[in-house]
């Protein structure tokens, strides 16, 4: 069993590997849009592709914040992830540094119900 849930939880460790990488990474035009990939792929394991390729704008970040029993990202992640990804804004240092911190909370905390 151990063994077992170790492999379906696999894609968490990488991907909060991938928001270590992240964080440690110059923040470019497409630092945003790469964070945002990260959290489309990591849901997508977790969760059917059909229901979570389509989602965009304020509907993606409202489905990222129900999967989880507190919402892990406030309004201000929620324009960057729904509405700034789009515009190749990079964000503040410290803006990076807390919507990371809410990223890896998702990683960790959002249910398996959906995981397939």
């Amino acid at each position: 069993r151990v063994l077992r849930r170790w492999y379906r939880n696999r894609y968490r460790s990488e991907a909060l590997l991938r928001l270590r990488q992240l964080g440690q990474g110059d923040a470019g035009e497409d630092w945003l849009c790469e964070l945002n990939k990260l959290l489309k792929l990591t849901a997508m394991e977790a969760y059917s592709r059909e229901h979570v390729a389509p989602l965009a704008g304020p509907a993606w970040v409202e489905f990222l914040n129900a999967q989880c029993p507190e919402p892990p990202f406030c309004q201000a992640h929620a324009d960057l992830l729904g509405r700034d990804v789009y515009s190749g804004r990079t964000p503040a240092e410290a803006e990076r540094r807390q919507l990371l911190d809410a990223c890896a909370v998702w990683v960790e905390c959002h249910s398996e119900a959906g995981h397939v």
